[in-house]
């Protein structure tokens, strides 16, 4: 049974990741910035699942300089920026592959490829670390065939605690064995959801691949606790930091309220709040130093609508009309800076 009481363990346990598994050691990149963002506006991110033209101009009415939709092509043309996403499998293949790939990789050249959505979770991917290594090294093998610029990104967790961070540990560690170099990741993405951590029962599960009855305990009461959503963004700086990552974009590719207990007004105050934080965020020794030590350079918030999470959509299903928090993050993208 392995239990990690709160973000007290967490920070221990980032203090302790250089060589914790497989020998890692500080990994050294090129110090090119694969993302930078110009001003505050490019930060702002959507998750667009249903791609139709009203998207399009809700995209560009609520404010978004870039999208994804969990897919390697956007399903309509648009000017907003497009960062496409393939998924990966349990045995370590991913799609899509051949042709259609290779149309896909035509149409964002130069783009970063997210390779996997929540690998650690069984309802989502669901790979366990040497399927994701797998995956990860194939597909960007097969992308840089025909695209030299493409830059890539390992898919996102599901949230930040000790039991993901070994997660991630764990696939660096088996991708170094495997192919006898660090794994070239060129971006990181997370997702910062508050949600428990137990087998069988509801919540965010076990890390696939990982032994454990449960990790971080949450109730549904912490699920928009702006000071767990903070301590996550920066306990994955810090263990970036320590892996030698500093020097690369960190993207929160998903946050936001999934259940369905919160008020139009909680929900609409708990994306002001984290918004807020995403944008001022800075840490002279853990943050991004081409970003003025910015700790996120970019974030999408679940989702422009959804009707499986109606919670957190920005705009009404039945009329298109912004909701609540529709309202204030189209006030909070208009204030930011150009």
């Amino acid at each position: 049974m392995i239990k990690f009481a709160g973000f007290a363990a967490l920070t221990a346990f980032v203090l302790m990741v250089v060589g914790f598994c497989n020998g890692i050691t500080l990994i050294s990149f090129s110090s090119e910035a694969a993302f930078v963002p110009k001003n505050h506006r490019e930060r702002f991110g959507l998750g667009v699942i249903y791609q139709t033209v009203e998207d399009d101009r809700l995209l560009k009415h609520l404010g978004a300089s870039w999208y994804l939709n969990w897919a390697a092509e956007p399903e309509i043309h648009t000017e907003v920026r497009f960062w496409p996403m393939l998924r990966v499998r349990q045995d370590g293949t991913y799609h899509p592959t051949g042709q259609v790939l290779k149309r896909a990789v035509e149409k964002s050249p130069g783009a970063v490829w997210i390779i996997g959505n929540e690998p650690d979770i069984a309802e989502q991917d669901g790979a366990p670390p040497l399927a994701l290594a797998i995956a990860f090294h194939d597909a960007r093998e097969e992308i840089l065939r025909w695209d030299s610029t493409a830059q890539f990104a390992i898919g996102a967790v599901g949230m930040v605690s000790p039991l993901r961070l070994s997660y991630l540990d764990i696939t660096l560690g088996i991708y170094r064995q495997r192919y006898g170099r660090d794994m070239p990741i060129d971006v990181w993405t997370i997702h910062q959801y508050i949600l428990p951590e137990q087998k069988n029962a509801w919540g965010i599960g076990i890390p696939t691949g990982l032994e454990a009855d449960y990790g971080e305990m949450y109730v549904a009461k912490n699920h928009n606790a702006i000071r767990y959503f903070q301590q996550g963004i920066e306990a994955f700086r810090g263990w970036m930091a320590a892996r030698g990552f500093r020097g690369k974009p960190l993207i929160v590719t998903e946050f936001g309220l999934l259940l369905p207990s919160f008020t139009a007004a909680e929900t609409a105050a708990y994306l002001e709040k984290t918004v807020s934080y995403l944008l001022s965020a800075q840490d002279n020794n853990l943050g991004y130093p081409a970003d003025k030590n910015y700790l996120v350079q970019g974030f999408a918030w679940f989702a422009l609508r959804d009707p499986l999470f109606e919670t957190g959509t920005l705009v009404q299903l039945s009329t298109s009309r912004l909701t609540l928090a529709g309202q204030r993050w189209r006030e909070l993208y208009n204030e930011a800076d150009e």
